[in-house]
């Protein structure tokens, strides 16, 4: 088990880089961590997203999903 945050730990907007507050952290699948970290390196690189470079993030809930509280890791 893993923990992920958003915003990103990669993005300036993230806490250990802007110092805030403002947010979230969720235990995941330590696999499915690793595999979203892979996908954002390669959004870098494939989008030539360099330092400071904004970008929009848009959410999808997965179909079947929708309204429902995220599942509980032992």
């Amino acid at each position: 088990m893993d923990c992920d945050e958003f915003p990103f730990a990669s993005t300036h907007e993230s806490p250990l880089i802007a110092g805030g507050t403002n947010y979230s952290v969720r235990y995941i699948n330590d696999k499915e961590n690793s595999s979203g970290g892979s996908d954002m390196k390669n959004f870098y690189m494939i989008y030539r997203r360099l330092n400071r470079d904004p970008f929009w993030v848009n959410a999808k809930t997965l179909s079947g999903q929708e309204n429902q509280p995220p599942p509980i890791w032992p």
